[in-house]
C-alpha cells in the first residue's frame, strides 16, 4: 500500500510540476534594434516644431528628423550633413555638419599671343 501511495504521490507532483512549467509565460529576448543614420542636405527647418527635413543624397527622398535646441541652432538650409538616428525612432541622436565644400581656384589658362603680322610681305631677295 505504501508503495502505491508513493507511486500516486510522485505521478502527482511529476504531473503538478509539469503544468506548472507549461504555464509560464515565454521569455523572449528583446529586439535588437539598429540605429539608422541619414546622409543629406537640409532643406527645411522648422523652428516651432524642432524639427528638419533631410534629402538623402542616396535615394533623393525626404526624412523629418526632431531635433534639440542645441542641435538646431548648429544646422541652416543648405548644410551637408550625417544624422545619426536613435534606435526606432526619427530623433536625431547626433548631428555631424560636412565642412563646405572650398573653391579652388583654377589655375590660370595662358594663351599664347598670335605672331605680330607685318603690315607688307618682305620683298624676295635680288639674284645677281
Amino acid at each position: 500500500m505504501k508503495k502505491v501511495l508513493f507511486a500516486l504521490f510522485l505521478s502527482v507532483a511529476f504531473a503538478g510540476v509539469s503544468l506548472v512549467s507549461f504555464a509560464q509565460t515565454p521569455v523572449t529576448a528583446p529586439k535588437h534594434q539598429f540605429k539608422d543614420a541619414v546622409k543629406g542636405k537640409i532643406i527645411s527647418i522648422d523652428e516651432a516644431k524642432k524639427e528638419i527635413v533631410v534629402k538623402s543624397t542616396k535615394t533623393q527622398k525626404e526624412r523629418t528628423v526632431t531635433v534639440t535646441d542645441e542641435q538646431l541652432k548648429q544646422v541652416k538650409v543648405g548644410d551637408s550633413v550625417k544624422v545619426t538616428l536613435q534606435a526606432g525612432k526619427n530623433v536625431a541622436e547626433s548631428i555631424v555638419i560636412a565642412p563646405a565644400a572650398v573653391a579652388v581656384p583654377a589655375a590660370p589658362v595662358v594663351v599664347p599671343a598670335p605672331p605680330a603680322a607685318s603690315a607688307a610681305p618682305a620683298a624676295p631677295a635680288a639674284s645677281k
